[in-house]
């Protein structure tokens, strides 16, 4: 297929994802600071993702209800939260606790003037965090748009498989053959409420992942990809 415009996901598919545990250290960290010292484990996972998809308890509804719950104000909360989750992957970015994947090199071989490809990343993660990573280790010269949620509920309503990030580099970049590339059930989702084609990527730490959607191609390494946009 003659793609013009590759979307990527980041987490799981051009870096290592997180570990849920330094997601959920953010959220306690967070509580504290509003004053909140015991947060029962129940609470902090309906604000920390894991799978990524639609199995999360994470929303900005169950944000406002919990904040409700201990009388914080949601926003101020929210916005400190993602700043702390923000910090902490820095963190395990520099001590080589979050990495790329060997094969990353594929991105570079795409962005070769050649290909003459549109490269773009729309992440759930948030915005700091995904810029951060790609900077990290010269990512981000590679992408012609870089998108990870904005830290406010609004953002957070934002993630896929709400198309809205998708959509912004849709309109500023144009393409006629789009194919979004993820580690996800939301990032097949995503694809398919945009009307273009998408590649499910089978990560190690997606071994018992069940697909629910069906995505146009499945690889396993971004080496797959290179058949796929020749």
């Amino acid at each position: 297929m003659n793609y013009d415009t590759i979307i990527f996901d980041s987490d799981g598919v051009l870096v290592e994802p997180t570990d849920p545990a330094v997601h959920r250290t953010a959220v306690r960290k967070a509580f504290l600071e509003f004053g909140v010292v015991d947060v029962d484990a129940e609470t902090v996972e309906y604000l920390v993702e894991i799978t990524g998809d639609e199995r999360d308890k994470l929303s900005a509804a169950n944000v406002r209800r919990v904040c409700e719950e201990f009388g914080i104000e949601p926003e101020q909360f929210w916005r400190r939260r993602e700043q702390l989750a923000v910090e902490a992957q820095a963190e395990e970015v520099e001590r080589g606790r979050k990495c790329t994947y060997p094969d990353i090199g594929v991105v570079n071989i795409l962005d070769a003037p050649a290909k003459d490809l549109t490269l773009a990343v729309v992440s759930n993660n948030q915005a700091g965090t995904v810029t951060n990573s790609l900077e990290a280790f010269d990512l981000a010269p590679h992408f012609d748009a870089i998108y990870g949620r904005e830290p406010t509920l609004a953002g957070l309503d934002r993630r896929k498989p709400n198309t809205y990030y998708a959509e912004k580099i849709l309109t500023e970049f144009g393409g006629d053959q789009v194919l979004f590339v993820g580690d996800s059930i939301v990032d097949i989702q995503t694809a398919d409420r945009l009307g273009i084609d998408s590649a499910f990527l089978h990560r190690d730490h997606r071994a018992s992942y069940q697909l629910t959607e069906s995505p146009k191609y499945e690889i396993d390494g971004l080496e797959g990809l290179l058949e796929i946009v020749s």
